[in-house]
């Protein structure tokens, strides 16, 4: 962890805070103006995106104007905006690990859940084929068995069958739809 240097108050410093809290806007204008370079170079050691270091800083000169008038300070004005600063990154880090680590949780989960319904709903879907089958008429039956279960084409069916190949593919037609309508009701 890097030591920050740590000097008397300057006369400097005392005259930009009290600036800072009776004038609000102009003291805090000069503030930011002093030291958002330096905090933007510093913010930069400890995260290599430029936009996440000038976001951060941002946000943290924003919370020292809220609290410009809560702020006491015992060593240099730098010091303790670097020291601020530093703080404010590592939370910033901390939460970002942590965000991090629950998105792959939840991806996970929710990656086994997927899998595991969708084994259930194919599953169901099978037993519901299976007794719809069982009810076809058998030429229907056998027709989609071979086609859609085996892979046999409609000419190897009809070969296999001893059946025309436009009969085969009526049947094929009337066993599709007698199974659509057979998993539309359920």
């Amino acid at each position: 962890m890097e030591k920050i240097a740590t000097t008397v108050l300057t006369k400097a410093d005392i005259e930009l805070l009290d600036y800072l809290k009776h004038n609000e806007t102009e003291g805090f204008n000069m503030l930011y103006r002093k030291y958002w370079q330096q905090m933007i170079a510093y913010a930069s050691i400890y995260l290599p995106d430029k936009n996440d270091c000038e976001e951060i800083v941002q946000d943290f000169f924003v919370h020292l104007y809220t609290r410009r008038n809560d702020i006491l300070i015992k060593n240099s004005l730098s010091a303790y905006l670097k020291t601020s600063l530093r703080n404010r990154i590592f939370n910033h880090l901390r939460n970002e690990s942590v965000y991090k680590k629950h998105i792959g949780v939840v991806g996970t989960k929710k990656q086994e859940h997927n899998d595991v319904e969708h084994k259930v709903v194919e599953a169901d879907l099978k037993k519901n084929i299976k007794h719809c089958l069982s009810y076809m008429p058998q030429r229907y039956r056998q027709v989609f068995i071979l086609n859609r279960q085996q892979y046999f084409t409609l000419k190897e069916i009809s070969q296999k069958l001893n059946v025309p190949v436009n009969t085969i593919e009526k049947q094929l037609r009337k066993s599709i739809a007698l199974l659509k309508g057979y998993l539309g009701q359920n």
